[in-house]
């Protein structure tokens, strides 16, 4: 243990240790002691702080550690402290990366506040910190200036008084330049972005103000100077596509942390991935034509629409953008971009005049043909695959672009440097400056699964390989994998009972296997059984969270449900701040709605969670396809892409499983009865002696696997299941 870890593990201790400064607060300044020890917390941080120490000076090659952290672990501040203690110590730069702004608005106005001064008050050092985020991100006055202005007497009244009460807020002085989320933070009281308002119509763009800009330069220029920076996922993937050219290039950091990692992949495909519809872009092109008489723009994109229409995409509905394909496309981007220009030129003019329809019909245009170069570019990029795919219903084509693993361009901040052997580091820079990363999320491992086997699929997903090369003694990748953690919430950290499905209750699909859900709509038998189940849940006490995976399940189980007081049937594009806000002023709520399974946080407010079925993914959705397009290139058997297809699949869906089941405990005193409807869920070991008339039904299909994905402190509740049989009632087996 080198002199770094031994300090850093005591400013752990003598912060969030059994007497730390956590637990005890700071005598004389008034601060009310909120906080009690952590046992889980403090291993937690433990474990980060070592991690953070494991740089491979030999190979110059990052940490890598991985540590999973259930609701309740604390794991936020369980990073905080030792990174702010590290900054401290080193002088060197932490970035702190979260998925949703929700996290990041946490740790800005709580979590790192408090990790600052337990970490001055220890060590004398003031850490800096900051946020950065893009410039879309920050409100401008003079924007909500001019959407007031265009409200008429037909707009909402809640957009018309948000708006007012916005704009009058950003009159008064405010030490940096504040976000939508700061405004919604510091108003409270359940303040919301009213539907149908979009945030972007509220924030800095290019044509805003001078001394707005300057004051976004102010704002960029003081994330530079911070020790800790909080980001968010979609910047951490844009910095490592543009080889660390984005955070801060003057002074690189040398840890990262991704909270909420198990997003990564979500946000890579957002910043690395392109997507145009052929059908719209030809009609938006006849339509340019016609309306500006350029009869000669519709050639091109009518001949690279026909080719495209050619190809056979078999059973698949999907394939490779061929080389024919590519030419065509330079084609019609060369043929286009004069007109392009000269649209993006009248749209900006402050003399055109152009009426609303023209603008739009222009900005749609100009907006496709960026999106075509867009996708030009990225299939000329390394480790991008090109692809044609078809509309499952109108078998309209689009060309998309992306990876099949897009999280994978992290291993740019991670990879011992020339590892692969693939990079020319005469036009690239050494890949690898950090010196350790920290990836952890309340759902990164592989339910059910050992470790460190549990934490490889996300691994992969990474790109981080904690296997030797063939010939090497040493593995790819500097992994922990001594210290790979996964941390239960503490034992007294709220209860949670179970309601199992009957043995003969109907299959979701009719269907015996998990892997042919997406091809069949959903049983009527099933929606019936569910209905019913949902019914006898909200007939007990308190409140009834309902998780289906679609808008169709959503719909059928409410109608069957619609006599239900306090019923919330989720729409398609409701917003989920309206429908949690809906759900906490009703004493009966019962909201059933397929958006809830994550990010979904009602602390002592979920007292029956019903879980409608596994929540497998589709089959054909485009990450899937996309990754069967790239085996089927590299000559992989049909066999063989199923099977990885389906591992996929049941990998996921166990691990939204654990998010879903994490809606029902936000806090300690939170007590939760949890209704599964899905027969293919697995009893509990204890019922497999019982002589029980009602288990001695067999059942059609099984996925023991999903066992795994019960929190073992809650293993004695869920070996005491009741099982909520077809007819209705309630059966509590008698076991041996």
């Amino acid at each position: 243990m080198d002199d770094l870890e031994k300090r850093l593990l005591h400013v752990v201790d003598s912060v969030l240790g059994p007497n730390g400064r956590m637990v005890r607060g700071r005598s004389g300044d008034g601060e009310k002691r909120t906080y009690r020890y952590n046992s889980k917390q403090h291993e937690f941080a433990k474990v980060a702080a070592r991690g953070f120490c494991r740089y491979d000076e030999a190979e110059k090659a990052a940490a890598v550690n991985m540590l999973q952290g259930a609701t309740g672990t604390g794991k936020t501040l369980g990073y905080l402290v030792p990174a702010f203690a590290y900054a401290a110590l080193t002088g060197e730069r932490v970035i702190v990366s979260t998925f949703t702004k929700a996290l990041q608005q946490q740790i800005i106005n709580n979590d790192a506040p408090r990790a600052q001064r337990w970490v001055n008050d220890e060590l004398g050092v003031i850490v800096r910190y900051a946020r950065r985020v893009g410039r879309s991100n920050y409100l401008s006055l003079s924007s909500c200036l001019n959407l007031k202005s265009m409200l008429d007497s037909k707009d909402d009244d809640d957009v018309k008084a948000f708006v007012n009460d916005l704009t009058e807020w950003l009159k008064r002085d405010h030490h940096t330049l504040p976000t939508v989320e700061d405004y919604l933070s510091e108003v409270g009281n359940g303040c919301q972005l009213p539907a149908g308002l979009d945030a972007k119509s509220l924030c800095l763009c290019a044509d805003s103000p001078t001394e707005e800009i300057e004051a976004y330069e102010l704002a960029l220029e003081e994330s530079h100077n911070a020790d800790v920076l909080i980001v968010n996922h979609a910047l951490v993937m844009l910095d490592a596509s543009r080889w660390t050219k984005i955070l801060n290039p003057s002074r690189p950091a040398s840890i990262l942390i991704c909270d909420e990692a198990d997003r990564m992949t979500d946000a890579a495909e957002s910043v690395l991935g392109a997507d145009v519809s052929m059908h719209r872009f030809n009609g938006l092109t006849q339509s340019v034509a016609d309306a500006f008489n350029l009869p000669d723009i519709t050639g091109c994109v009518g001949n690279l629409y026909s080719a495209v229409q050619s190809i056979d995409p078999g059973t698949a509905k999907m394939a490779a953008l061929n080389e024919n394909i590519a030419k065509r496309i330079d084609g019609v981007l060369s043929a286009l971009e004069p007109h392009v220009a000269k649209f993006a030129g009248m749209l900006s003019s402050p003399q055109g005049e152009l009426e609303d329809h023209s603008k739009a019909l222009l900005a749609d245009f100009c907006d496709s043909y960026n999106d075509l170069a867009n996708v030009q570019k990225a299939s000329r990029s390394k480790g991008n695959t090109s692809i044609i795919s078809w509309s499952p219903v109108r078998h309209f084509p689009s060309l998309r672009v992306g990876h099949p693993e897009p999280a994978r361009i992290i291993t740019r901040m991670l990879a011992p440097m020339q590892w692969d052997g693939e990079d020319n580091e005469d036009v690239m820079p050494p890949r690898s400056y950090l010196r350790a990363a920290l990836f952890t999320s309340a759902t990164l491992a592989t339910p059910g699964r050992s470790l460190p086997i549990a934490f490889d699929a996300f691994a992969d997903s990474i790109g981080v390989v904690r296997h030797c090369k063939r010939g090497m003694t040493r593995p790819i990748h500097n992994v922990t994998a001594d210290l790979y953690r996964i941390f239960d919430a503490p034992p007294d950290f709220g209860e949670m009972f179970f309601v199992l499905p009957a043995p003969n209750a109907p299959l979701p699909t009719g269907l015996a296997a998990e892997d042919e859900d997406y091809a069949t709509a959903s049983n009527p038998a099933w929606l019936d059984y569910a209905a019913a189940m949902v019914r006898e849940a909200a007939a007990g006490d308190g409140k009834t969270l309902v998780l289906t995976l679609s808008h169709a399940d959503t719909q059928a189980i409410g109608e069957r449900l619609k006599d239900l007081d306090g019923l919330i049937v989720a729409k398609p594009g409701d917003n989920m701040s309206m429908l949690k806000q809906q759900y906490q002023s009703r004493d009966n709520a019962v909201m059933i709605t397929p958006g809830g399974w994550e990010g979904l946080d009602l602390p002592g407010e979920v007292q029956n969670l019903v879980i409608t079925r596994l929540p497998f993914g589709s089959i054909n959705s485009f990450r899937l396809s996309l990754k069967e397009a790239v085996l089927r290139h590299r000559g992989y058997s049909d066999d063989k892409i199923q099977s990885i297809k389906f591992a996929e699949l049941n990998a996921d869906a166990r691990r939204r499983l654990v998010q879903g089941l994490g809606r029902g405990i936000r806090q300690r005193s939170d007590r939760v009865e949890v209704w599964i409807g899905d027969p293919r869920f697995p009893y509990p070991a204890s019922f497999a002696t019982a002589l029980d008339d009602v288990l001695m039904i067999r059942r059609p299909r099984v996925l023991k696997a999903f066992s795994g994905c019960i929190p073992e402190r809650f293993e004695d509740s869920f070996n005491a299941s009741r099982i909520f049989l077809t007819d209705g009632s309630l059966h509590t087996a008698e076991l041996v």
